[in-house]
C-alpha cells in the first residue's frame, strides 16, 4: 500500500512538472507575441503585398552559407552541429589562425544579443544559424520565415534545450515581423539565402523599408550579418542607414555591418 501511495505521489509530481513546463511555454509564446505587437503602418502592407520576392519551391536549407569554419556534417541536427562547433572551438596549434579569429570575432559580436534569422528556412534542415547563435552565447535564437513546417501547430513555436537556451520560430513575412518587433537594441540580424536571388535584393521599396526597420531596432554595436550576398546594392543601403562594414576578419562569403 505504501508503495502504491508513493507511486501515486510520484506520478502526481510528474504530472505537475509537465503542466508547469506547458504553462511556462505558453507564457513564453504570449510574451514573444507581445514583443512582436508594434502596429504596422498601412503603407507597409501594400509594400508586402506588392513584393516580388522569389520563393524557393523546395524546403530551404541554409547550411552552405556558413562563416565559422567548417560546414555541418551531412545529416546533422542542430544538437549535432552545436557539438561539432564546441569540439572545434579549441586552441589547437594545428588549426588555421583564421578559424580562431573568426570564432573570437563572432562570439564577441553575438554574445548576449538576440540572434534574429530572417528567411530562416526549414528548421529541420537549416541547422547552422541556430547552432551558431547557441555557441556564440546569444540571448536567444529567433527564426523568421514564411514557410511552415509539420512541427508547427501555430504561427509561433518555442523550444528550450537542456541548457535553457531558447529557439523560437515565427511564421511571418520578414518585413511584417521586423516592423512589429518592439525591442530596440541588443539585436543581431542574420541575412542568408533571401538575398541569393538578385531580384530579391534589388526590390528597392521592400529592401529599403526592411533595412530602415532593422536600423530602428539596432543600437550602437548591434549588427547585421549577411552571408552569401555578392550584390553591392545591399551594403550601400546599410551604410546609408548608419551601418559600417567591419572587414577586420575574413568571413569567407560573410559580411558584417555594425551600427555606428
Amino acid at each position: 500500500m505504501l508503495g502504491e501511495i508513493l507511486h501515486c505521489v510520484q506520478d502526481d509530481k510528474i504530472i505537475k512538472i509537465i503542466m508547469i513546463d506547458t504553462e511556462t511555454k505558453m507564457h513564453q509564446i504570449e510574451a514573444l507575441k507581445m514583443d512582436f505587437s508594434r502596429p504596422m503602418p498601412e503603407e507597409y502592407e501594400k509594400i508586402i503585398a506588392g513584393s516580388s520576392f522569389i520563393r524557393d519551391s523546395e524546403p530551404y536549407s541554409k547550411n552552405f552559407m556558413y562563416v565559422w569554419g567548417r560546414p555541418p556534417r551531412e545529416g546533422s541536427s542542430v544538437e549535432d552541429f552545436i557539438k561539432q562547433l564546441q569540439d572545434e572551438d579549441t586552441d589547437d596549434d594545428n588549426e588555421p589562425d583564421l578559424f580562431k579569429k573568426r570564432r573570437l570575432f563572432l562570439k564577441e559580436l553575438i554574445k548576449d544579443k538576440k540572434f534574429i534569422d530572417l528567411g530562416s528556412g526549414d528548421p529541420s534542415r537549416s541547422v547552422a544559424a541556430p547552432a551558431l547563435a547557441k555557441v556564440c552565447n546569444a540571448e536567444e535564437y529567433i527564426g523568421i520565415d514564411l514557410g511552415s513546417t509539420p512541427e508547427q501547430s501555430s504561427d509561433i513555436s518555442i523550444e528550450v534545450d537542456k541548457d535553457g537556451f531558447r529557439f523560437s520560430k515565427i511564421q511571418a513575412d520578414m518585413l511584417m515581423a521586423v516592423t512589429k518587433y518592439k525591442k530596440e537594441g541588443g539585436n543581431i540580424f542574420f541575412l542568408s539565402g533571401i538575398e541569393s536571388h538578385p531580384a530579391n535584393l534589388t526590390n528597392n521599396e521592400y529592401t529599403t523599408t526592411l533595412i530602415k526597420e532593422m536600423s530602428r531596432l539596432c543600437k550602437t554595436g548591434d549588427a547585421i550579418l549577411s552571408v552569401g550576398s555578392d550584390v553591392e546594392y545591399f551594403g550601400v543601403i546599410l551604410e546609408q542607414n548608419g551601418f559600417k562594414e567591419d572587414m577586420s576578419v575574413d568571413l569567407m562569403n560573410g559580411r558584417v555591418f555594425i551600427k555606428q
